[in-house]
């Protein structure tokens, strides 16, 4: 099962790395997710979905249509932007992504569906929300006058719940 990708960064230079180097690992970690979709769900185009994607430093275009599937054209036409990198991008896209039947799932819900109203169950390749990093550039999207410091105070002072530190800083704000 792959989880993501993963960088490695030397801070002192070196290419290869030594014993003595030090190393960081920055990481843009996916995590399939089960949705369920009502049958008459109201989107563009029947077999897609639009998922929310926090910009992170680590994240180039490519990476980025090569986990969603994706072509760059596609990303920057849908979220207004234009260029070969993400400096002029949001800092939150929403990413059109192509679900993943659950069969198992599905032939479930035929069997229980009463009226034709059913649900369908969808399996979709999400960011991973629960690093500390995602929280604080999600924090910092959500709130752009905002600098890191700021985020990750109110973030300390919530115990890292990123709802709850959204909350207070926009009660501080008035």
């Amino acid at each position: 099962e792959r989880s993501g990708s993963t960088i490695m960064i030397s801070f002192s230079g070196s290419v290869l790395g030594t014993a003595n180097t030090s190393f960081h690992t920055l990481t843009n970690k996916f995590v399939l997710k089960e949705l369920t979709l009502s049958t008459g769900e109201d989107r563009d185009d029947a077999n897609e979905i639009a998922i929310d994607h926090v910009v992170l430093p680590t994240d180039t275009l490519q990476g980025l249509c090569l986990a969603y599937k994706i072509s760059a054209t596609r990303l920057r036409m849908e979220n207004g932007f234009s260029g070969n990198s993400l400096r002029m991008a949001p800092k939150k896209l929403k990413i059109p992504v192509m679900p993943v039947a659950n069969a198992a799932a599905n032939s479930n819900n035929a069997d229980n569906a009463e009226g034709g109203g059913g649900s369908n169950k969808v399996m979709i390749r999400m960011q991973d929300n629960t690093s500390a990093e995602f929280k604080l550039y999600a924090f910092v999207a959500e709130l752009p006058h905002m600098e890191l410091v700021e985020a990750k105070a109110y973030l300390d002072l919530s115990n890292w719940d990123l709802d709850e530190a959204l909350r207070s800083a926009r009660e501080d704000e008035g």
